[in-house]
């Protein structure tokens, strides 16, 4: 058994995850056409590798504080069905066919809010994952607070580590999957290192042994 771990947006969907959401969540009348129109900043920031997360977390959550849990599931689980599943990419489930069968420990790694990332990660059938750590308190509602730091470029790695306390001998015949800058550090720990769809900035970054392939 080894680990596997994939970066969510632009590796396992072909999509980002936030802005499928947020448009999901306009069409619904949740939120208005101002909410969403920071979207195109926020994203050029994160391609780019300068995204402030934690600034980004607090406006992504806005929208779900108004909503106790019984709603808030139902509106998470019609948004994976409807809008996120359909945009996970063929060659995904293919790569986790392979995981699943080698018996590896599989693992969803994305600076996405967790209960968006644990919705997909139940379709998909992947035990764990390892996402942005909303707190939700005593009566079941979100509050804008962060339970642990986000696992968005070093770390992705850092979060990876806590989970394994640090024995990276668990690591040995370990795969990492990601398609942007932001997973180069999360890339670099494993033996596999596989780029999906990859954009200009990770195929230069002089990975050594990074494997290039397109899932589309």
């Amino acid at each position: 058994m080894a680990y596997a771990f994939f970066d969510m947006d632009g590796t396992l969907i072909d999509a980002d995850s936030n802005e499928l959401f947020f448009n999901y969540l306009q069409e619904k009348g949740i939120v208005d056409h101002t909410f969403i129109e920071p979207l195109d900043e926020f994203q050029r920031l994160y391609y780019e590798g300068t995204l402030k997360i934690d600034d980004f977390i607090a406006y992504a959550v806005k929208p779900m504080l108004q909503f106790n849990k019984p709603k808030r599931d139902e509106i998470i689980s019609d948004f994976i069905a409807n809008k996120l599943y359909k945009v996970v990419k063929k060659g995904a489930f293919e790569a986790l066919s392979f995981h699943q069968e080698r018996g590896d420990e599989i693992y969803i790694v994305s600076a996405t809010v967790d209960y968006i990332v644990k919705g997909l990660a139940d379709a998909l059938k992947i035990p764990n994952v390892i996402a942005a750590p909303i707190k939700v308190n005593e009566s079941g509602f979100l509050e804008n607070k962060l339970l642990e730091e986000v696992p968005y470029q070093k770390h992705k790695v850092t979060r990876i580590y806590k989970m394994l306390g640090q024995d990276l001998s668990l690591l040995k015949d370990s795969y990492a999957y990601g398609d942007s800058i932001n997973d180069k550090e999360m890339l670099l720990i494993c033996e596999h290192r596989i780029g999906v769809d990859a954009t200009a900035e990770l195929i230069n970054a002089d990975i050594e042994d990074l494997k290039l392939t397109s899932w589309k």
